[in-house]
């Protein structure tokens, strides 16, 4: 079998990266040379160079200190096969594509003259966070025309038309209404993930870091700095590639009062490669995981609007699905107001003047005489704190704030209920408002 490709790495450091890179070129339809361990332990003019003659490109994955051993004095040429590697790829006019990884700036100036003009080879930059704009631009700009696969993309299309073809036919000649549920295709990797957090090394605060442990191997996922406490929701495959992915929380100021949480995803693409979605939802509770179409999503009840502001909240639910590394959201539906007979809204009062006390008179327990809603202006979350004082001298106070407080239509035990906010209603028991959310 001829080679198109021959990848040559240090297996301390680039080994994961050039087995990701040989998994999707082949899967592309090149002809790699990739793991030859077999052939070092035998005749290295053989076998090795006759797949280096083969290949129309020469990828040489370089790690940080992947040329110390060229360096080295005291290293026997003869057993460093990437200098070898190189040195007949350079020698043979290959076409020489070096990828640097994290921590690989330059190349050394004092390189052997064997392999020193690998210097003057170009190759696609190498970013793990946008992988596959650098796997595109690595096919499309330095690789060679592959006829072969392109022979075979082509005849793939062809296929394709027909069985679409032919599935239209079909679809056409049904009589049934129902349609099938979604396929998903099954591209997992066939490992084991499984997420956890841990806490920061420097303690401070409630800091931690996340991880990962895939096949007893633990990788440190990097996260924003900003992100300093954060809550695993949930691992499950949320987005059908057959292994764990984390929903994780964001808690805002490390759960300091007023900061609502948002949520993100974490997946494992492969390779010590991880994608981090955007973040999504702003709320008090944790979110509702449950099956939409085939595919586990994430409910959370958004509100916007609460905290240092006196503005009415909107609570919104949003459905989002985990979708090509990214947070999508699929339905939004806005939750209505309670309707009221009366009310005192938040945006009422001034923060100037936060002594200021507010009124509604009506008769609650309709017995002739009105009843007075004190509010008062709860400064410091922009909300309103409440008390009722009846014509009769019964007084009721609430703890509850709220960026309204209003009557409702509906009566318990012959006195009104009251809604405080949105949907949270309180009602009256004899003695005292007790309140629940609707």
């Amino acid at each position: 079998m001829a080679h198109d490709i021959f990848i040559s790495y240090r297996r301390k450091g680039g080994y994961e990266t050039a087995k990701h890179l040989y998994d999707l070129l082949t899967r592309d339809g090149y002809k790699v040379s990739f793991d030859i361990d077999t052939l070092r332990s035998g005749d290295f003019d053989t076998e090795l160079l006759k797949r280096i003659d083969e290949c129309k490109d020469f990828i040489i994955v370089l790690n940080k200190g992947a040329f110390d051993r060229c360096l080295d004095s005291t290293v026997d040429m003869k057993q460093d096969w990437l200098r070898n590697e190189l040195a007949y790829a350079l020698q043979k006019g290959k076409n020489i594509i070096p990828l640097m990884l994290d921590g690989f700036t330059e190349f050394p100036h004092n390189l052997p003259n064997d392999i020193a003009k690998v210097s003057t080879k170009n190759g696609p930059k190498y970013d793990r966070y946008y992988f596959d704009d650098f796997y595109r631009r690595l096919k499309r700009d330095f690789l060679r025309p592959n006829k072969k696969s392109t022979w075979w993309k082509y005849l793939s299309i062809f296929c394709v038309l027909i069985i679409i073809l032919i599935a239209f036919i079909r679809l056409k000649n049904c009589t049934s209404s129902k349609e099938d549920e979604p396929v998903f295709p099954d591209v997992s990797l066939g490992v084991d993930v499984t997420y956890k957090l841990r806490d920061s090394k420097d303690k401070t605060l409630m800091e931690n870091e996340l991880y990962a442990l895939i096949e007893g191997q633990e990788y440190k996922i990097n996260i924003s700095e900003w992100l300093m406490c954060m809550e695993i929701v949930d691992q499950r495959d949320f987005d059908n590639d057959g292994m764990n992915d984390a929903l994780v929380k964001n808690i805002e100021a490390c759960g300091g009062n007023g900061a609502l949480n948002s949520f993100f995803f974490v997946a494992y693409k492969g390779a010590g490669y991880f994608s981090i979605s955007s973040e999504f939802g702003n709320c008090w509770d944790d979110p509702v995981i449950e099956k939409w179409n085939n595919q586990w999503s994430v409910i959370v009840e958004s509100t916007n609007g609460e905290g240092y502001s006196n503005d009415k909240s909107i609570t919104v639910r949003e459905r989002y699905i985990f979708k090509d590394g990214k947070a999508i959201m699929v339905e939004s539906l806005s939750k209505s107001s309670l309707s009221v007979l009366k009310e005192i809204v938040a945006t009422e009062f001034s923060y100037d003047n936060p002594d200021e006390i507010k009124k509604i008179l009506y008769d609650l327990d309709s017995d002739g005489k009105l009843d007075t809603i004190i509010c008062s202006f709860w400064e410091r979350w922009g909300e309103i704190l409440w008390d009722v004082h009846f014509a009769s001298g019964i007084i009721t106070e609430s703890n509850q704030g709220c960026d309204r407080i209003g009557i409702l239509n509906s009566k318990t035990n012959g006195v009104n209920d009251l809604v405080c906010g949105e949907d949270y209603v309180f009602k009256w028991n004899g003695e005292d408002y007790v309140g629940k959310k609707k």
